[in-house]
């Protein structure tokens, strides 16, 4: 009887390891998988500001080509108006 409580002990014992490890390698994991969601959304944010930095500098260029041609333009009116 002695050696079958050891045994139910021992296996007991084992299990609550098992299953601490598990939870153990559980947590670890959502840990992990949470840092490469904070990474990818910050890799994002960058491409994204990156993005919207050139959107801007294409406008600015646009801007200032219709300006050079208004100015063009103008030039024309006047010197064949």
């Amino acid at each position: 009887q002695k050696r079958h409580f050891l045994e139910r002990w021992r296996l007991q014992d084992e299990y609550q390891s098992r299953y601490r490890s598990y939870w153990e390698q559980r947590k670890a994991l959502e840990d992990e998988l949470q840092e490469i969601r904070r990474f990818n959304a910050q890799f994002q944010l960058d491409q994204d500001t990156e993005a919207l930095g050139r959107a801007k500098e294409m406008a600015e260029h646009t801007r200032a080509i219709h300006a050079a041609q208004t100015a063009v333009n103008q030039a024309l009116d006047t010197a064949l108006g």
